[in-house]
């Protein structure tokens, strides 16, 4: 911005600063001393749940080898640590096989829910999460929902290693009984 005659040497400027924590705001004018401001920006309100920790890929009846963690952020995707909820994780049916999902309902703390011991019982290739706010209606609830990234249950069948370290020879499984 310029500064006209008419302005006597004041202007008025709208900043929109979207990310949380300290900022700084700079204002400089050619031939004129820098002024500096830290300001304080608060979460806006929050509005939906994203994974902030995706599922993977684990054996069936296994806890998730890494466990989801599901946030809830503002409209500029800032987890509200002063937000909270119940979430829950449903599973949306993969791409092939089908499974069950258990142990998947956490409380919001510091607006993160996190899950320990949530597991799918089955099979197959391409399944999902869904987390939901399932708090109940009011004081914004429920928040938008989120989907997880792909992952596999795999059927836990077949030698990672063939026994006995080899193919062998002569009909016979190395190490193995003839």
């Amino acid at each position: 911005y310029t500064y006209l005659a008419g302005d006597h040497g004041s202007r008025v400027f709208t900043v929109t600063l979207k990310t949380i924590g300290s900022q700084t705001v700079t204002f400089a004018s050619t031939g004129l001393a820098s002024a500096n401001a830290t300001i304080t920006v608060e979460a806006a309100a929050a509005s939906a749940l994203m994974f902030t920790q995706q599922p993977s890929t684990s054996p069936s009846g296994v806890a998730l080898l890494s466990q989801p963690r599901v946030a809830i952020r503002d409209a500029f995707g800032n987890v509200v640590p002063t937000a909270g909820a119940t979430v829950t994780l449903t599973l949306v049916a993969p791409t092939s096989g089908s499974g069950a999902l258990s142990g998947c309902t956490s409380s919001v703390s510091g607006g993160i829910a996190t899950f320990s011991g949530c597991h799918v019982t089955g099979t197959g290739i391409g399944f999902k999460l869904t987390a939901t706010d399932t708090t109940g209606g009011g004081g914004g609830h429920p928040y938008a929902a989120a989907t997880s990234a792909t992952f596999d249950i795999p059927d836990n069948l077949g030698f990672q290693t063939q026994p006995g370290g080899g193919p062998g020879a002569a009909n016979r499984a190395q190490g193995g009984i003839a």
